[in-house]
C-alpha cells in the first residue's frame, strides 16, 4: 500500500508515509491447519505477510500454484503488508511492483528479487510497460492494487489495458469506510466492462485503532480463467459471511473450519470424436446483410432470422470467446458474412493464432486492407479440411457483388506477392475482367465450384431473391433437399462431415449455431459469452431439424455401423458438374438502366453533410446536436466507453458521457431521455445555441475525437440521407 504523493520526487508532504514506512505489521505465527480453503503446498507456510490475507486467498483460488505470475500497484514495502512476498518467497512466483514513493521503491528492490519500478501508475505508458514485462504473456495469475487515496486506485485502474491483459484474481483496496463512492465505480468497471466476478465483497477489517470492523477491499476473479473446481466452495462461504451483515471479516473468512474441496474426475471432450473441431467466426451481422451478397449465399434468410441489436463483434467480446475454447480447436474466419467487414478481423486472427488456435480463412478480400495484411501475413494456415487460405475472386456475371476498384486490386496483387500458406482461389462464374487483365494467376489455379443448396436454404432465399430462381432444380446447385425430405424420421439424421457436428458458428452476440448450413439460425446449441466451450456445443451424434435436407446429413445408425454415406450420395444426386453445363445457366444478371450518375457516393455524403446536414441549407452537424428535437446521441456501448477512455487518459468519463440520472433532469420535456436504455448518451454542451456534442467543434465543423468516436456515431445515417442515397447513382470507385 502506498500513498500517492504530489510530487514524484518525493517534495510533497511526506511525513506520514515516513511513519509508514518504518512501522511494521503485527504478523504472527500462521497455523496452516486453520486455513478454510486449504491448497497444494499451503502445509509448509508459517506466515503470511498480506495485511488480510490476500496472498493466501490468491493461492486459494489458484490451488497453490507455482511460478505464477504478478502485477502489484501500490507495491510498498518489500515484507510485511505485502500481498505478493509470500508467492515471491514460497512459490517462485516472478512479477513487477509499481509505487510513486521512492523510498518505498529503493527499499523493495534492496530486498527482493523481483523488482519495483518508481512511477506514477496514473500516468504512465502502460501499454509500453506491459509489454516489455509480460512479452508472453496475455493472462497474469494476479493484480494487487492499492493506492491512497482509493480514488486514485481507480485511476490507475481505468487506464491499465484490460481489453488486451487478463487477470485471473484481483483484490483491489476502494477504502468504502473512507469513500462512498469509488468501490460502486469499480464494481462497474470490473463486472460491467471486462467480466470479472466479485467473489469476496466488503472484505472488512479494523482501521489504525478504530474498533469498528469496516469495508475496505473487494476481491474478484475472472470465472472463465480459474477452476471452477475451486470457485464453488468460494462462493458458498462468502455468501454465507456477507449475508451476515453485509461485511466479511477478512481473519474469519481466511481462517476457519477446513472445506474440502470434492474431487472431479477428467471425462474425454465431446469434440474429440474427430481430429478436425472447428469454430467459425461471423465477425459481424449489418442489417443489411453482407456487402458482397453473393447470389449463392442465403443473405436475405439470415437478415430475417438474427434480430438481436448485437450486430458487431469486438475484440473484446471476440478475446472473452476465445479464451474459452480449446487450442486444438481450429478458428476459421467466414462465417456467414464477409469476415473483413469487421475492421478488428486481422487482430482477431492473431490473438488466436497467439493463443495456439490452427487458423483458416475464408475471404473476398472485400473490407481488407494492406495493413490487415501486413498482420496475419506471418500466419501458416492450417490446411486441414476446409482449411488454408482460400481468397474468392470476383465474377464477370456478378454472382458476387465485389466492389472491384484500385485498391481491391492493390490488395489483391498484395495477398499475391506475401505467398501465403496454404492458399486456394475460386471463383463463382467467369473471372473478373481487371483481375484476368491484371495476369496475377493462371485461370486453371482458380477452382469454379459447384454450388451448395444449404441445407435447403437456397430454395427459400430464391423466393426473396429473384436473381437466385434461375439457378434452383439446375446442375449448378447440389440441392438434395427436395429429394431427401420424408426419407427419414425426426431423430434419425446428424451431420456426416469430417468435423462432425463440430463445425460450429459464432455469432456477434454470443450465440452458437451448428453449421455453416444454418442461415436461418433454427440451430443455436449455446452461447459462448455465457456458457464454457463444452456446455455451448452439441452433444455426439445430435439429430438436428435442419439435417433433413442438407447434403451432408447421415444416418445416425449407419454412421455407428460405420457406413459413411452421406444423404448426398444416398439419393444419388449431386455429381460434379462440367463446365459446358454450367455455361447454360451463367448469364449475367439483368441490370436496372438508370441515369448516368455524375458524382460519387463518398463527395455527395461529404457535401450533404457539411452544406445542407438534415436537409437545411447552410447546416452542419445535426447528427451531433441535439437541436430543439427529441434526439439523444445514445447509447454508447461498451467498447466505445473504453476506447475514448484509453485514447484520452487526460479525460474522466463525465467529460465524454451523460449518465441516465444527469440526462433526465438535463431535458425534462424530450421523451427520448427519460428513457434509461438510451444511456450512456455523449455529453451536450447546453451553452451552445445548437446543444452540440461536448465533442463537436462548430468552428472548423468536426468531431474532435473521429478516429475514435463511437460506433453508433459511426453508423448513423439519418432518413433524409438515407433516402436520398437509396434514391441516386453514383460513379464506382
Amino acid at each position: 500500500m502506498t500513498l500517492r504523493s504530489k510530487y514524484l520526487d518525493g517534495t510533497g508532504s511526506t511525513d506520514i508515509i515516513y511513519d509508514k514506512l518504518e512501522c511494521e505489521y503485527n504478523v504472527e505465527e500462521l497455523d496452516n491447519q486453520q486455513l478454510r480453503f486449504p491448497f497444494e503446498g499451503s502445509g509448509n507456510i508459517v506466515k503470511n505477510y498480506s495485511q488480510v490475507g490476500q496472498d493466501l486467498f490468491v493461492l486459494s483460488v489458484l490451488n497453490g500454484k507455482r511460478n505464477g505470475k504478478y502485477l502489484e500497484i501500490g507495491s510498498g514495502r518489500p515484507y510485511y503488508g505485502n500481498n505478493t512476498w509470500l508467492l515471491e518467497s514460497e512459490f517462485g512466483w516472478t512479477g513487477v511492483g509499481i509505487d510513486a514513493w521512492k523510498p518505498y521503491v529503493e527499499r523493495y528492490n534492496q530486498k527482493r528479487e523481483q523488482k519495483s519500478f518508481y512511477k506514477d501508475a496514473c500516468l504512465m505508458d502502460w501499454n509500453t510497460f506491459m509489454k516489455e514485462q509480460f512479452p508472453y504473456d496475455n493472462v497474469i495469475d494476479y493484480l494487487s492494487i492499492d493506492i491512497d487515496p482509493a480514488a486514485q486506485t481507480f485511476d490507475a485502474l481505468k487506464v491499465l489495458p484490460l481489453e488486451k491483459f487478463q487477470f485471473r484474481v484481483i483484490t483491489f483496496e476502494h477504502d468504502y469506510y473512507q469513500d462512498q463512492k469509488t468501490r460502486d465505480l469499480v464494481r462497474n468497471w470490473l463486472q460491467g466492462f471486462f467480466r470479472y466476478e466479485l467473489i469476496v465483497p466488503d472484505i472488512a477489517t479494523k482501521h489504525y485503532g478504530n474498533d469498528v470492523v469496516e469495508s475496505f477491499e473487494d476481491w474478484y476473479i475472472h470465472p472463465e480463467l480459474v477452476s471452477e473446481e475451486n470457485l464453488h466452495k468460494i462462493r458458498e462461504w462468502t455468501n454465507l459471511e456477507h449475508h451476515k451483515n453485509g461485511l466479511v471479516d477478512a481473519k474469519s473468512y481466511i481462517l476457519g473450519p477446513s472445506v474440502p474441496i470434492p474431487k472431479t474426475t477428467s471425462k474425454t471432450p465431446k469434440w474429440a470424436v474427430t481430429p478436425f473441431p472447428t469454430l467459425e467466426i461471423t465477425t459481424v451481422i449489418p442489417k443489411k446483410g453482407c456487402v458482397v451478397d453473393c447470389v449463392f449465399c442465403p443473405q436475405e434468410i439470415l437478415k430475417k432470422a438474427y434480430d438481436d441489436e448485437m450486430r458487431y463483434m469486438s475484440m473484446e467480446d471476440f478475446k472473452r470467446a476465445i479464451d474459452k475454447v480449446p487450442t486444438d480447436v481450429r478458428i476459421i474466419f467466414s462465417g456467414f458474412i464477409e469476415p473483413f467487414m469487421n475492421r478488428h478481423c486481422a487482430d482477431m486472427m492473431v490473438y488466436a493464432h497467439e493463443k495456439g488456435h490452427p487458423i483458416a480463412v475464408f475471404t473476398t478480400a472485400v473490407g481488407m486492407n494492406m495493413a490487415d495484411l501486413e498482420k496475419i501475413r506471418h500466419i501458416p494456415f492450417d490446411d486441414g479440411p476446409n482449411g488454408g487460405f482460400t481468397l474468392h475472386l470476383p465474377d464477370e456475371e456478378e454472382l458476387a457483388k465485389h466492389n472491384v476498384s484500385k485498391r481491391y486490386l492493390k490488395v489483391i496483387q498484395a495477398i499475391k506477392d506475401y505467398n501465403l500458406d496454404s492458399f486456394y482461389l475460386m471463383c463463382m462464374g467467369t473471372l473478373h475482367h481487371k483481375v484476368k487483365e491484371q495476369g496475377i494467376w493462371p485461370e486453371e489455379h482458380i477452382h469454379n465450384p459447384q454450388m451448395w443448396s444449404r441445407a435447403g436454404n437456397l430454395r427459400g432465399e430464391a423466393q426473396l431473391k429473384p436473381e437466385l430462381r434461375q439457378f434452383i432444380d439446375t446442375p449448378t446447385v447440389f440441392d438434395v433437399s427436395a429429394k431427401a425430405r420424408g426419407l427419414y424420421k425426426e431423430g434419425e439424421l446428424t451431420c456426416g462431415c469430417i468435423e462432425d457436428v463440430y463445425h460450429n458458428i459464432l455469432l456477434p452476440n454470443g450465440d452458437v449455431s451448428l453449421c455453416c448450413m444454418d442461415y436461418g439460425l433454427e440451430e443455436i446449441t449455446g452461447n459462448l459469452y455465457e456458457q464454457s466451450y463444452e456446455d455451448a456445443i452439441p452433444e455426439n451424434n445430435q439429430s438436428f431439424n435442419l439435417c433433413g435436407g442438407c447434403e451432408n446429413a447421415i444416418p445416425i445408425k449407419d454412421k455407428l455401423a460405420g457406413d459413411r454415406r452421406t444423404l448426398g450420395e444416398i439419393v444419388d444426386v449431386g455429381q460434379s458438374v462440367m463446365e459446358e453445363q454450367r455455361e447454360l445457366y451463367l448469364e449475367p444478371t439483368p441490370k436496372v438502366v438508370s441515369e448516368e450518375p455524375k458524382v460519387r457516393e463518398v463527395d455527395f455524403i461529404a457535401n450533404a453533410c457539411s452544406t445542407k446536414c438534415y436537409n437545411i441549407d447552410g447546416y452542419h452537424g445535426s447528427c451531433c446536436s441535439i437541436e430543439d428535437r427529441d434526439y439523444i446521441i445514445g447509447p454508447v456501448g461498451n467498447e466505445s466507453q473504453i476506447r475514448l477512455l484509453q485514447e484520452y487518459p487526460e479525460k474522466t468519463w463525465n467529460d465524454f458521457f451523460i449518465s441516465y440520472e444527469e440526462g433526465k433532469d438535463l431535458f425534462p420535456d424530450k421523451p427520448t431521455w427519460q428513457d434509461e436504455r438510451h444511456f450512456p448518451a455523449m455529453r451536450i454542451n447546453t451553452s451552445t445555441e445548437r446543444n452540440n456534442c461536448n465533442q463537436y467543434d462548430p468552428i472548423k465543423k468536426n468531431c474532435s475525437v473521429y478516429q475514435y468516436r463511437p460506433q453508433i456515431c459511426n453508423d448513423y445515417l439519418c432518413d433524409w440521407l438515407s433516402e436520398e442515397l437509396t434514391n441516386n447513382t453514383f460513379i464506382g470507385e
